[in-house]
C-alpha cells in the first residue's frame, strides 16, 4: 500500500523535528496517491489569474463556472495579470472555499482648499449582488469635521427602480493631525459604522460642516471606505497617505443560489454539493433586501478538497493523521 509520505520523527538537542517525505510512489495506480496536490479548478480549466487562484464554482470561461454569478475576468493586461468579479471593475484578490471573496474596492474623497474652494469630490458606488458584504466589513472615514454616510439599496421590483432601505454614517471631529491618536478611531479624526447583514449594495458620500475652514490642516481632505477590520489599524498618517490610496480590501460573502438545503437536494442536477459532502446555511442575512441567502457546501468529516467539484473532496489518509496529531504535539510542547 503506497502511502503520501512517510513521517521520521528524531529528537535533537530537545528539539522535536518532523521531516515529511514523499514517497517513491510503486505498484499500479500509485501516481494518483503520491500527490498531496488536489484539483481545485474545473477539468480543462485554467486555475488561475496572475497569482490569485480560481476555484469552481469560480471560473474564467464558460464551462468553467458555475453560472455566469462566479465568472472572473482575468485582465492581462496587468503584470502579473488581475482578476475581476464579473464585468465590473472590483479586483479579486482572493476566493475562499468557506463562501469568502476578498476584494479591492474604491475610497471617497473630498479636499477644499483655503480659500473654501473645492478640489475634488469623489463618490463610489458598488454592487455585488447576488453576493453580499461581510459584517467584518466597516465603513471607516478619515478626516477632520467631516461626516460621511452609505446607503444600502435594493430592489423594488414593481417600480422597476434602486431605492435606499436603510442610511448609517458616523462623524470625525478634530482641529489638526496632532489631536489623532494611533490606534483609536471613536470619532477624533477617525470614525467607523457597522455594516448589517445582507448589504449588497452601497453608495458612500462625503460631506464638510464648514469646508474644513476650521481645521488647521494645511491640506484639508477627508476620506471613507469600507473595509475588513482585519486589513485596517488607523494611523494619523493615513490623512497624508490617502491622497496616494485608490483602493482598500473589502470582504465579500458568497453562496449559490437562493434556497435552503433541503430544497436545493430535492433537484440533484443542479444541487452544488458533490459527493462526500455537507450542505449548510449560513448566517449572513439575504441580499437585496429580502429572499434567502443560498447555501454552502463543505466536504464531510474525514474528506478534504473542492466541495463543488465530482470526486472534489478526497478521503484523508492514516498518514495525514498522523501528521496532524505530530503537529498539534510540537504546537502544544
Amino acid at each position: 500500500m503506497v502511502s503520501w509520505f512517510q513521517v521520521l520523527l528524531a529528537q535533537q538537542f530537545g528539539t522535536l523535528t518532523l521531516l515529511v517525505l514523499s514517497s517513491t510512489a510503486t505498484g499500479a495506480g500509485a501516481g494518483a496517491g503520491a500527490t498531496m496536490a488536489m484539483a481545485m479548478a474545473n477539468p480543462n480549466c485554467a486555475d488561475r489569474c496572475g497569482d490569485v487562484p480560481i476555484p469552481y464554482p469560480f471560473g474564467m470561461t464558460e464551462d468553467c463556472y458555475l453560472n455566469k454569478d462566479f465568472l472572473i475576468t482575468c485582465n492581462s493586461s496587468f503584470n502579473p495579470p488581475k482578476a475581476f468579479l464579473g464585468t465590473t471593475n472590483l479586483n479579486v484578490t482572493e476566493i475562499s472555499l468557506q463562501g469568502q471573496l476578498k476584494l479591492l474596492q474604491f475610497v471617497a474623497s473630498q479636499c477644499y482648499d483655503q480659500k473654501e474652494n473645492k478640489l475634488s469630490d469623489i463618490r463610489t458606488w458598488f454592487e455585488l449582488l447576488p453576493f453580499t458584504i461581510s459584517t467584518e466589513n466597516k465603513l471607516t472615514v478619515i478626516g477632520c469635521n467631516t461626516q460621511a454616510s452609505i446607503d444600502f439599496y435594493h430592489n423594488n421590483a414593481s417600480q422597476q427602480q434602486q431605492l435606499p432601505y436603510a442610511t448609517t454614517g458616523c462623524i470625525s471631529k478634530c482641529e489638526n493631525i496632532s489631536s489623532f491618536a494611533d490606534g483609536s478611531c471613536s470619532g477624533v479624526g477617525c470614525c467607523q459604522a457597522s455594516i448589517p447583514k445582507g448589504v449588497w449594495n452601497i453608495s458612500v458620500t462625503l460631506q464638510s460642516y464648514d469646508n474644513y475652514t476650521k481645521s488647521s490642516n494645511s491640506n484639508s481632505c477627508s476620506y471613507a471606505f469600507v473595509t475588513s477590520q482585519d486589513e485596517f489599524k488607523f494611523t494619523p498618517k493615513y490623512l497624508r497617505q490617502l491622497q496616494n490610496t485608490d483602493e482598500f480590501p473589502l470582504v465579500a460573502e458568497w453562496t449559490v443560489g437562493n434556497e435552503t438545503c433541503d430544497v436545493a437536494q430535492k433537484n440533484l442536477p443542479t444541487y452544488a454539493c458533490k459527493q462526500n459532502t455537507k450542505c449548510y446555511e449560513p448566517d449572513i442575512g439575504s441580499g437585496g433586501g429580502g429572499g434567502l441567502s443560498g447555501y454552502r457546501c463543505n466536504c464531510s468529516e474525514e474528506y478534504q478538497g473542492n466541495p463543488y467539484l465530482t470526486n472534489g473532496c478526497q478521503g484523508i489518509s492514516t498518514d495525514t493523521h498522523l501528521l496532524f496529531a505530530v503537529l498539534h504535539c510540537m504546537a502544544m510542547k
